[in-house]
This record gives C-alpha cells, sequence and structure tokens, in this order.
C-alpha cells in the first residue's frame, strides 16, 4: 500500500471539513494517507515545503456556479469563479481550494436529493461519476509530482477482486395487489384513456388478484422468489406499520412477516421509515425495535420512504443504525451528484464525521423507466456499469417487489434480470447493503489516520 504524509495548516474551523474530505480521498483511491507536522508530502495551508505538494487555504466566498473543465482526459466541475492554470507542475502547488471545492460540491449535492427539482449538476441526467473526477485529478496530480508510481492505479476495494459492488435492495411499499386497487385501476383503464394501463391488463390484474384472495393463489406483488433465489444476499426495506402520512404503506408486520417468513435466510432486513419521520429519532428508534422484536432480526439500515429526507440533518438521527441508503433520485436516472462510492456522514457547518455509512442509490427501478425506449434503457445499464468499473465503485440498485408482475410492470424485472447478468459478467462484487458498508468501514481505517 502507498503511504504518503499530510499536514492541515487551514484555520482550526476548517480541520473536520479538511480532515473529512482527505479521509474521501484516500478511501476512494487506496493511498493511506497519516498526519505528519514537518515535511508532509501534502500540505493543506500555512506554508509550503520544498517538496510538498501544496493546497492553498483559499475558499470560495460565493459560490458562482460550475463549470466542466478537462485536464488529461479528466473531466470535472469546478466552481464559475476559478480560472486559468489550475496546477503548477513545477511549483508543486494548486491555484485553487482544491479541498473547497470537493466540500462545496459534496453540498450541492445534497441539496440536489433535497431539492431534485434544481437545475445543472444538482440531479442525476448522466451516470458519470463526476465526484469521483475529484479523486482522479489528485492522483494524477500525485503521479506528475512523482509521489506515487506513473503507472498506479486504485485497486478494488471489494471482496475476490470484484471490479465494482453491486448492492441488491428491494422496498416493499405495497405488499399485495388488492381487489379495491385493483377495481380502482381497471376503473382508470376504461374510463381515463388508459394512462395507468390497457384494459386488458388492468382486467388480468383484477383476476390475478380476485384468484390471490379467495382461491389460495399467490399474490402477483408476493413472488419474492423472484429476487432471493439467485443465490446472491439482498436487503428488503420493510415498514413497520406505524404510519405517520397518508402516502406511507398501508401493511403491518404480520402481514410482512407470513410472506417474508420462507425467506428470511436470504435477504437481511432493514427500515424503510414514513415520510417525515426522517428528524424523530425516537420513532426511528421505535419502528427499527418493533421490527426487530417480531421478526427477531437486527435492523442495521434505513431508507426513506419516498426518499423522504433533508441531508445531512437526517444522518444525526440514525443511532443504533449502522448505514442510510437515503441519497438518490426516483424520477431520474443515475448518482445525484455523480457520487458513486459510499461516505460517512457529516453535520454542519462544523463537518463533524458521524459514525454513519451512507451507501448511494445508483439507479430505481422506476427512474429507469422514465426512459421510454428499451434499447436506450439496455444502454443506460451499460453506461452506469462502465462508470463505476472506473473507480472501482459502487451501484446500489433499487427494486420494489411490485415489478416482478409483468403485467403491471413490463419489462421491468427483465431490466432486473439483466443487470444482474451484465455486473457477473464484468465480475462485480454483488451482495447486500450491510456486507458493502461493512467493507467500506475496514477500507476507511485502513487508509486514514485522523
Amino acid at each position: 500500500m502507498i503511504e504518503l504524509s499530510y499536514n492541515l495548516a487551514c484555520p482550526s474551523k476548517w480541520l473536520n471539513r479538511a480532515k473529512y474530505i482527505m479521509a474521501l480521498i484516500a478511501s476512494a483511491s487506496g493511498i493511506r494517507l497519516y498526519p505528519k507536522a514537518e515535511n508532509a508530502d501534502i500540505v493543506y495551508g500555512g506554508e509550503q515545503t520544498p517538496d510538498s505538494i501544496y493546497i492553498p487555504w483559499q475558499p470560495m466566498a460565493a459560490l458562482e456556479g460550475w463549470r466542466i473543465h478537462e485536464i488529461d482526459e479528466i473531466a470535472f466541475y469546478l466552481p464559475g469563479n476559478v480560472n486559468g492554470q489550475l496546477f503548477d507542475i513545477q511549483g508543486r502547488r494548486y491555484a485553487f481550494d482544491l479541498i473547497d471545492a470537493m466540500s462545496l460540491y459534496l453540498v450541492d449535492a445534497l441539496d440536489a436529493h433535497n431539492n431534485p427539482k434544481t437545475k445543472g449538476i444538482r440531479i442525476p441526467v448522466t451516470p458519470k461519476a463526476e465526484f469521483n473526477e475529484f479523486i482522479r485529478l489528485f492522483v494524477q496530480t500525485l503521479k506528475m509530482c512523482r509521489k506515487i508510481p506513473s503507472d498506479f492505479s486504485p485497486k478494488t476495494p471489494w471482496p475476490n477482486n470484484g471490479t465494482f459492488a453491486l448492492g441488491l435492495s428491494h422496498d416493499i411499499d405495497i405488499l399485495k395487489r388488492k381487489i379495491p386497487g385493483s377495481l380502482k385501476a381497471l376503473f382508470g383503464a376504461l374510463y381515463k384513456n388508459g394512462r395507468r394501463q390497457n384494459p386488458a391488463s388492468a382486467w388480468q390484474g383484477l383476476l390475478d388478484s380476485t384468484a390471490s384472495r379467495f382461491f389460495g393463489q399467490r399474490n402477483p406483488y408476493c413472488n419474492f422468489e423472484a429476487f432471493y433465489s439467485g443465490g446472491h444476499r439482498s436487503t428488503t426495506f420493510i415498514f413497520s406499520g406505524n404510519r405517520n402520512d397518508g402516502r406511507d404503506p398501508t401493511y403491518n408486520l404480520d402481514s410482512v412477516f407470513r410472506e417474508l417468513a420462507l425467506f428470511l435466510d436470504k435477504t437481511e432486513l432493514a427500515l424503510h421509515n414514513g415520510i417525515g419521520t426522517w428528524n424523530m429519532p425516537n420513532r426511528l428508534k421505535k419502528d427499527k425495535a418493533d421490527i426487530e422484536r417480531r421478526l427477531g432480526k437486527d435492523i442495521k439500515g434505513i431508507r426513506p420512504h419516498y426518499l423522504d429526507c433533508r441531508l445531512p440533518d437526517f444522518w444525526r438521527n440514525l443511532d443504533g443504525f449502522d448505514y442510510a441508503s437515503s441519497l438518490g433520485c426516483d424520477s431520474i436516472p443515475g448518482f445525484v451528484g455523480g457520487i458513486n462510492i459510499p461516505l460517512y456522514g457529516f453535520t454542519l457547518p462544523d463537518w463533524n464525521r458521524l459514525d454513519i455509512i451512507e451507501l448511494p442509490i445508483g439507479l430505481m427501478d422506476c427512474a429507469l423507466f422514465t426512459i421510454a425506449d428499451k434499447e436506450r434503457r439496455y444502454q443506460f445499464i451499460d453506461e452506469i456499469i462502465a462508470s463505476c468499473e472506473i473507480n472501482h465503485g459502487l451501484l446500489i440498485i433499487d427494486w420494489h417487489n411490485t415489478s416482478s408482475y409483468d403485467n403491471d410492470y413490463p419489462g421491468w424485472y427483465e431490466a432486473y434480470q439483466y443487470l444482474l447478468a451484465k455486473a457477473g459478467r464484468q465480475k462485480a462484487y454483488i451482495g447486500s447493503l450491510a456486507e458493502i458498508s461493512g467493507f467500506w468501514r475496514n477500507r476507511c481505517e485502513s487508509v486514514f489516520s485522523f
């Protein structure tokens, strides 16, 4: 493992921010960084030493949008007020505050989650991992200054030398297709120009729901074998039954237990917390405890229903959870802000690192199917996998149990199978979110010393 020293000579109120970003660089690149007071390899603020790479402490007074820069085929975003030569090779120094630029970008990505209708890089319009381009730029700088070998490339942090990690997750929002809902769907298909379904599909849905209710046929939304029979561990986010909003799921723990009882050894469970509960830490603890008590399974993770939370504030309320998977978008496919690596939660404005790992969602089924053309959907899957391979990144996918019912969601399960097969061919590590969180914690502890 390559080891480099760092010295953070910025003002004390910026230390937490600088440490957080440096730890993120270390975990993404695999280069171990450790503190050193004198003659450090990397110096942030203060005075530059003869052999150091220098990052000036000069935070941007105001954010003036973002624009793309390119250096040696590395394309990355920087604030609009950063111009001219970005790095002086002879002088071994950046012309701008890289730490501040990365932290501003990260906060902007969180704001994109909180306000998904904003424009520009704030929403995931491509699968390109823009945030990782900062890491690639920094690694390229180290190469140019001969701090690391010119042929260095980050090694995968994933088991079995996985080219990237694919995290399988499923949300149960609607447990069963019921007769009243089926009648409503049929009415809509007949009298509302089939905006939701065509009449034939809606009629078949009613027949299947009726057969399930009265004749013992499996409910069409409870085809869990479709997701749990592939030999890979996955994570299933379930609702506790304690409703807080009219849009929350309507099933209870007894009903979900009956449907999942045969599969509890094939998937780990996590909390799918209700709308508006993201800032209710006591409620989240209760929901977690209710599931653990009723289903006899440890709950380590959490994901808000409708991804309803405010980041980074949500992370402060997750005492007792190991990870969250909340940074994402359900209406546009791709990574919010191009963040395709795990990261520790933090607080603002002080940038205290929290003991919670965030696993960003890269692709949700409903977001993928906003792409109307099938060929383009599959092309997008290929592209997003390729973007994760570049930096041995993480692709968390979120497929709902309802999507295996092809009558209501034609092609959704087929796309899931294609994605899984593609990841297998590309030698990805495929696993559950708790497994991925654990691996990343070990990675962070091994490469960065506070």
